[in-house]
């Protein structure tokens, strides 16, 4: 298979992060964070996977003590083992007007996503819904 084939984003690399809204993501457009409700884009994602289209898989990074840590060369973080690929009105989550870009320095390493997918794609609880969501995002069968 030749490089330029691969069912990925050449604009988005994993391990951007991006800032956002907890109402921003499907399922969730009636939830105000208490304590949020005029501050900005408070919650931070990590792209996991994409797809050649620029659609998104995210997974939320959490303050947390629920959450499962993950140390990185930029600090410390936390995640919960969900995959969005849905924004509020169902439709991919790309960059835009709800899901803005940080800067590149803020990205996490190629090992820590790959730490992020094994535990998200392997919990035993959330794993199957997970792979499927991302297959769907991918658009395979």
């Amino acid at each position: 298979m030749r490089k330029d084939k691969k069912n990925v984003s050449k604009n988005i690399p994993n391990g951007r992060t991006l800032q956002t809204r907890d109402e921003n993501f499907y399922g969730q457009s009636n939830y105000n964070k208490p304590g949020y409700e005029n501050k900005g884009d408070y919650r931070k994602v990590v792209v996991i996977d994409s797809n050649d289209l620029d659609d998104l898989a995210v997974v939320k990074l959490t303050t947390s003590n629920k959450g499962i840590t993950l140390t990185y060369s930029n600090g410390k973080s936390k995640f919960k083992p969900y995959v969005e690929t849905l924004d509020d009105t169902g439709k991919p989550i790309r960059i835009g007007e709800k899901f803005k870009a940080n800067s590149p320095r803020k990205d996490l390493s190629k090992a820590d996503v790959s730490k992020i997918k094994k535990e998200v794609f392997t919990n035993s609880r959330t794993g199957n819904a997970n792979r499927r969501k991302t297959r769907n995002m991918k658009s395979r069968k």
